[in-house]
Parts: C-alpha cells; structure tokens; sequence
C-alpha cells in the first residue's frame, strides 16, 4: 500500500511543474524572491526555468515587486580603479545604523570581463542592464549585474570613436533598445546616421542586426550632429521618461522616443550660466532630468596654493510656464572634504542618487567617485560623509591606478532582464 501510494505521489509531481499549486499562485510566490534565489530554482523544472528566463510578463512583475520592496536604499556595482583587471563588486548601503553592513559581494570576476579599461556609460541601470564600454577598442556590451550575464553588442568594434550610445526601455513591448549615432569627427557639423539595435524575441541573440528607426520616414532623425569638445562623458545619452536624451556639442537636447522611435528636440536648454562651458553632462536625480558640473579633486604639492572646485547641480521642476531649470545646489568640495584628501584624489564624480533620510527626512545626494569611494553630502547641513571606501572593504589597494578618469560606481536594480541567448537556454529549450 505505502509503495504505491508513493508511486502515485511520484507520478503526480513528475510533469512539468512539480508544485500542486496554481500557477498563477507559483508565479506570484517566485515574483517576491531574489534573483540569486531564483538563478537556483531554474534547475527545479523546466516550468521553472521557462518561467524564470523567457516569460516577460513574469520578469516585468518581478522587477516591479523587487523595485517596490528595495525603494530605498540602492544597490551599488563598484569596479576599484586598480588596474584593468579588476572584477566587478555589489554593495548595498544601509543608512539605519542598527542594521548591520551587508559585505561587498564579487558579481563578475575578472576571467569573465573582455580585457581593457571597462566602465558604465550611465552611472544607472536601464531597467536592470548596464551599458558598458571598453576604451581604446570602441567596443559595447550589455550587462545584467543581478544575473552576472554580460554580452557585446554586434558591430561594435569597428566603429568609429565618435558614437554615441544610449539604452532605453520600451515598457509596451518589455524590450530594452540601443540606440547610437555614427559619424565623423573631421568636421562639425558631422554628417551622422542613426540606428537601433531591439533585443526582440524571447530569446535575444548576438546575430541581432543594427536598422534604422521604425518613425524615421516620419519625423526625419537630425543629420548633422555638434560633438563636443574631447570630453567622452557627454558620449552617452540619459534614459528619463520613456526618452533617451542626447546632449550635443551645441547645447541642444535631441530626444528619442524609445516606444515609437520617433525624435525631437527638447525646448529645454541647459542653464544660461552653463552654456558656455563644456564641463557638465546630463544625469537623473530623484526622477527628473538634471545637469551637472564634473570638476577634478587632484592631489597638489603642499607648498601649492590648493583647488577648490566646485559642484553645480540643477534639476528640472514643473512650473505654469512649463519646466525649467531649477538650481539645487553648489558644493566647494575645499570646504567639505577632510582636510588630508590627498587620498580622495579623482578625475570624475557624478550625482548617483538624491533620497530622505530615513530618520529625519533629511534630503541628501549620493556620489561616485573615479577612485571608488562614495561619498554622501547632506544639503541641510552641507556636510559629506564617506560611506564606502575601497581599501576598508578589501577590495583592492591604493596606489597610481586611483587616479582614474572613467566612472568606476553606478547604481543598479534587480532584473531577470536577458542580456542574450546563454548555451543554458538553448539546451533547456529543447523538446
């Protein structure tokens, strides 16, 4: 009797998914889980896997629920500027100082990074992927740090230096989009071409090809492009709102519809006292477009008159007249920084995140530094607080390297997102 009650009971939990639950109900249980939890759980089934890796309407309620849960704070990748070799690393902060450091966890080794400098090209993950670019070989790749799968994009590496990429999400179709801009550097105005490359289908592939825009016929992409003054941070475009802002030599804002592929330009200017200058670039901070100033901390003599840059921040604000640029805020880092900084020299700092304390609704903006450390600045007081430092967290030692000129933090969100088509799909796909 035991025997066969137990064959039956074998039986019954044989097929394609072996949990007696609906499976809508499976679903909602798996959408609450982290994404290392269900990296494992591919291997339970093939239901499973499918249900993990292919289904887009799965992976778009998972992103949801682990965006709502995870508001607050944000998840960090780190890659310490000590030398081209260096693995890539994950690191939540937590500002409530009951709960304990999390520690830094490696999420790509560096056997599996392409050799040469690698850094993001936004300092935020487009809906759970990364945009990365390799320096010196012009080269592109898509990265999904939740899944730790990393894929170059076709035709990249015979590109030409001057293109610019952008990667945006089409929440209609669930597909991200990248976009680029190819032209000559020899005479300004360039004569550019724009194309998409869609990560369409449920299993996205490399041999995907680049295409024109679908609404090019309708609203006629710019052909003539202003590239800035040597300066590769404006080399990226800004993902807010549904569009990919483009920023151009001249100081105008090109946008690109990511749903339907159409463009414009915006009628929104950068801010008068910037228009003259070319150290600022487009970033998103607390949901709204913003532009700020990079300026680098360098170390100097003691018997030099010591720098003192400065920060300028401003964002966007909804008015009657329709938005406008609102300065937030200027930081004199001479005057907040420790006075021995010689140790927090860097080449590039950016404005990753802007946040309430969770204590006493405090507004404070996070940064990231080109030598790994991220730094916390409170508005209301003006002080800065170092949160992360590279040698504390024993991921690396300082020395030449940290004189760094590329961006080495940027923040990410749990995604199952695909980034292509792994040898582990194909062989589950199989009948």
């Amino acid at each position: 009797m035991d025997g066969t009650r137990s064959a039956k009971r074998m039986k019954r939990f044989s097929g394609a998914c072996p949990c007696p639950l609906p499976d809508d109900i499976v679903d909602e249980i798996l959408s609450h889980l982290p994404v290392k939890s269900l990296l494992r759980f591919r291997c339970v089934s093939r239901r499973f896997h499918a249900t993990i890796t292919s289904s887009h309407l799965f992976q778009e309620a998972h992103f949801l629920q682990r965006k709502q849960r995870n508001k607050h704070p944000p998840r960090l990748f780190i890659r310490p500027p000590f030398g081209p070799r260096q693995p890539f690393f994950a690191w939540q902060w937590q500002w409530q100082h009951l709960i304990p450091r999390p520690p830094v966890e490696e999420i790509m080794t560096a056997r599996h990074l392409p050799h040469g400098t690698i850094f993001p090209l936004a300092s935020k993950s487009c809906h759970g992927l990364v945009l990365l670019k390799i320096t010196g070989h012009h080269t592109h790749y898509l990265w999904n740090p939740s899944t730790r799968h990393i894929l170059r994009l076709p035709g990249t590496d015979n590109t030409p230096p001057p293109a610019t990429y952008g990667l945006g999400y089409c929440s209609a179709t669930r597909r991200h989009k990248v976009v680029r801009v190819v032209g000559c550097r020899c005479c300004s105005p360039a004569t550019v071409v724009w194309e998409v490359l869609a990560l369409d289908g449920d299993e996205p592939s490399p041999s995907s090809s680049w295409r024109p825009p679908a609404a090019a016929a309708t609203t006629p992409p710019p052909r003539h492009w202003h590239y800035p003054r040597e300066n590769w941070r404006r080399g990226a475009a800004l993902c807010n709102g549904g569009d990919l802002h483009f920023l151009r030599g001249d100081g105008d804002i090109v946008t690109f519809n990511v749903t339907d592929e159409s463009f414009g330009v915006s009628s929104l200017k950068p801010p008068a006292e910037l228009q003259s200058r070319d150290d600022f670039e487009l970033t998103e901070l607390d949901g709204c477009l913003c532009v700020y100033t990079f300026t680098a901390v360098k170390w100097q003599p003691v018997d030099e008159e010591p720098e003192s840059p400065t920060c300028e921040i401003w964002v966007t604000r909804e008015a009657a007249a329709g938005r406008s640029w609102e300065k937030l805020r200027s930081i004199e880092w001479a005057s907040v920084l420790p006075p021995d900084h010689s140790y927090l020299r860097w080449y590039w700092i950016a404005p990753l995140h802007m946040f309430s304390d969770g204590n006493n609704g405090k507004k404070k903006i996070m940064f990231g530094t080109g030598t790994g450390y991220v730094l916390v600045f409170d508005t209301s007081v003006g002080t800065l607080e170092i949160i992360f430092s590279p040698e504390n967290e024993a991921v690396g030692e300082y020395h030449d390297y940290s004189n760094n000129e590329v961006p080495t933090v940027g923040l990410f969100e749990e995604s199952l997102a695909l980034v292509g088509n792994t040898r582990e799909n194909i062989v589950f796909s199989q009948p």
